[in-house]
């Protein structure tokens, strides 16, 4: 793992919670575990999308290298780990050309060529982009892949910072729904 972003509740902000839910305590879990996992979508949505502004990837290829654990009634907390799994080449829009093929790894920068490089789809359905190993015996091929979001995460400047201060924002929004959630069907069922 390369780096996370971990998305918990402040304790002195739990007392008044705590007071607010004394008649009905199965109720405070309930009300946490599903802020703290909604919190914990938007920030992998906004670690995607922050990601994407410097890998020049598809969502989903960076979305392979994100993974969270979810808050739970009895442990209130998530932390979303930014894997250092490199992501397939055939994600940065790759191109077949006669000299190899083209790819762009930086939404600043130019396209990169990978000599002797071909596309090819498996039997399995798996689409990626290859390089036969010359030298070796009956010459296998071997995927090309390109940076992790992992490294890329740590690299720039400001994301995980931007992305906590974001989560606790949104936390705090998100409690306040999950409260008049519960307040709202207690009124109706009353």
């Amino acid at each position: 793992m390369a780096a996370a972003v971990e998305i918990k509740f402040d304790e002195a902000k739990m007392k008044r919670l705590q007071r607010m839910f004394r008649t009905m305590p199965g109720k405070l879990p309930q009300v946490m575990s599903r802020a703290i996992n909604k919190t914990s979508k938007s920030a992998k949505t906004q670690i995607v999308k922050e990601l994407r502004k410097d890998i020049n990837s598809t969502a989903k290829g960076i979305n392979k290298a994100i993974k969270s654990t979810r808050a739970t009634t009895s442990t209130w907390q998530s932390i979303i780990n930014i894997l250092d799994r490199r992501i397939p080449l055939i994600s940065f829009k790759a191109k077949p050309t006669k000299k190899g093929t083209t790819y762009k790894v930086r939404v600043s920068g130019g396209r990169d060529l990978a000599e002797s490089a071909f596309i090819q789809t498996m039997k399995s359905g798996h689409k990626g982009v290859f390089k036969r190993k010359r030298g070796v015996k009956r010459n296998p091929i071997r995927e090309l892949f390109g940076p992790s979001p992992g490294k890329a995460f740590e690299g720039a400047g400001g994301i995980a910072a931007k992305v906590t201060a974001e989560a606790y924002k949104n936390l705090e929004k998100n409690i306040d729904s999950q409260i008049d959630l519960i307040l709202h069907k207690l009124r109706r069922s009353a």
